[in-house]
């Protein structure tokens, strides 16, 4: 893309303007900037973090029952969007991610209210 037509008839003005712009990419997500997190989250070796069946197979999974989908090697820690081991770097995933994070944390706190102390 090298302009853009902006148009404002919607707006009930008349008249159409042509900007130049200049091409750019971003990449999000390329570096994981997990180094802050504790060692009890396992990540990948590029730093990812490892979620929901890799976090199962990395044999740091501390309890009987699978992780959740988003759900890191720390029972009730979840990880959405570019932080996570996953082949998937968009914004729009980690928009639905997060929202599922939200699900997944209110199961978590469900069955942990009604879990048996000790």
């Amino acid at each position: 893309m090298t302009r853009v037509q902006i148009s404002q008839e919607a707006r009930g003005l008349w008249g159409e303007r042509i900007h130049a712009v200049v091409p750019e990419a971003e990449f999000v997500g390329r570096d994981a900037e997990t180094g802050w997190m504790p060692e009890a989250i396992t990540r990948d070796d590029r730093g990812f973090v490892c979620t929901g069946e890799a976090a199962a197979r990395s044999g740091r999974w501390p309890m009987d029952r699978d992780p959740y989908l988003l759900e890191t090697t720390v029972p009730g820690i979840f990880a959405c969007g570019d932080v996570r081991s996953s082949p998937v770097k968009r914004v729009a995933a980690a928009v639905g991610e997060g929202s599922m994070a939200i699900a997944f944390v209110h199961q978590y706190l469900a069955h942990a209210g009604s879990a048996p102390a000790g």
